[in-house]
């Protein structure tokens, strides 16, 4: 059956008669972006229907649950459901993310989506690349925990763009940190195509030029640390989730997405500061301002990206910023998440977050406030995360 409400289309499969707990599936495609809350539930005496919502990109997906040991849920009451919560939470339709097709330089020819916030008082709004992890897209990432970076533009009044991978590692979709034009200025790929969408933002949208943030997970991570080295007359501050330190991967014969394979990933490539801080600068010949402020994420038990790199990313950014190996800080910002500030004040431009517990799975629900935090974008002065 296909039903159309409010410029959705609907379609629903048959249902089936099951044992307890069995689940049926049906696909919701949407014309427009749908923002959900983390769940909806209606139920009657004999079934449950919850709506989630949609993961990876513009399709939601709507689980039907037996709640009795042989009974049958029908189509027509899997539609009622279906449309009653559509009609319920209206007001969480909103805007669809802009494709952008067209952006200038696009060597690798990487996609970009654009989310212009709802809020609208910033005259030359703040612009932040949000970059995914292999595997992954842009669209995807912008509905990770359930939309919470672009809740957090609508609420502050920042830009967000939302690129999508094209470099493929076994088959998989990734940004390239490991080609040798990855660790040059000059070099002809992502980086590149990422630079002209920020370039096409401040022009197109009115960003403020002054105010370019990135942040990423695992493989946008990666690509976090490329932009600041190789940019750091263009943006300001980034945050890196499940990173490596730039230059880390010798080749693309390096990049093995198979925990402690890789010897990079692994934790098994160890320089010192001053040789981490080179392979940065020889990035940028000659640059010879300040680099960005950065915040660093990591799980404690990270399978995929050993814990062991964010020592050596620490050793990378310590030398860049000319700061002591040895933290200024140490405490605790939130259960389980063990911050330290490296310099000389709770201002410092380098800090690091250790998420106990925590696989390659970051960012969890609310981390990514802290990390907007950090980067000023909630309207403060840029600082240090603050202690809760």
């Amino acid at each position: 059956a296909v039903l159309t409400f409010g410029g959705l289309d609907v379609k629903s499969s048959e249902s089936q008669q099951g044992d307890l707990g069995q689940t049926k599936e049906t696909q919701v495609g949407f014309f427009k972006q749908l923002r959900l809350p983390r769940s909806l539930s209606f139920s009657n005496q004999e079934s449950r229907c919850q709506i989630f919502p949609p993961p990876l990109g513009t399709c939601g997906l709507v689980r039907v649950a037996s709640a009795g040991k042989k009974s049958m849920v029908q189509t027509t009451l899997l539609n009622s459901f279906i449309l009653f919560a559509l009609a319920t939470y209206a007001t969480f339709v909103s805007s669809a993310l802009i494709e952008i097709s067209d952006f200038g330089d696009n060597p690798t020819n990487l996609q970009m989506h654009v989310w212009l916030p709802k809020n609208k008082s910033l005259a030359k709004p703040p612009i932040l690349l949000a970059m995914h992890g292999c595997g992954s897209s842009g669209p995807k990432f912008a509905l990770k925990n359930n939309g919470d970076i672009s809740e957090l533009a609508d609420e502050y009044g920042f830009i967000v763009i939302f690129p999508s991978g094209s470099q493929k590692i076994y088959d998989i979709i990734c940004f390239d940190s490991w080609s040798s034009d990855s660790k040059v200025r000059s070099g002809q790929t992502d980086h590149v195509g990422l630079v002209s969408m920020v370039r096409h933002t401040v022009d197109r949208y009115g960003g403020d030029e002054s105010k370019i943030y990135s942040l990423g997970e695992s493989s946008g991570g990666m690509q976090t640390n490329t932009l600041l080295v190789l940019y750091p007359d263009i943006f300001k501050a980034g945050v890196v989730f499940m990173g490596v330190p730039f230059g880390c991967f010798e080749s693309e014969a390096d990049v093995i997405i198979i925990p402690r394979v890789g010897n990079c990933t692994a934790g098994r490539v160890i320089k010192s500061p001053q040789q981490w801080g080179d392979i940065a600068r020889n990035g940028f010949p000659g640059y010879a301002g300040t680099y960005p402020r950065v915040q660093i994420w990591h799980g404690r038990e990270d399978f995929l990206v050993d814990y062991k790199c964010l020592k050596q990313e620490v050793l990378q950014w310590t030398n860049l910023l000319g700061y002591s190996l040895i933290p200024f800080r140490r405490d605790s910002i939130h259960f389980g998440w063990i911050r330290e500030i490296y310099g000389k004040s709770d201002s410092a431009d380098l800090e690091t977050v250790t998420v106990k517990g925590a696989g390659h799975s970051l960012p969890k629900a609310g981390m990514c406030k802290f990390a907007i935090k950090f980067l000023g974008l909630d309207g403060t002065r840029p600082q240090s995360v603050p202690k809760t």
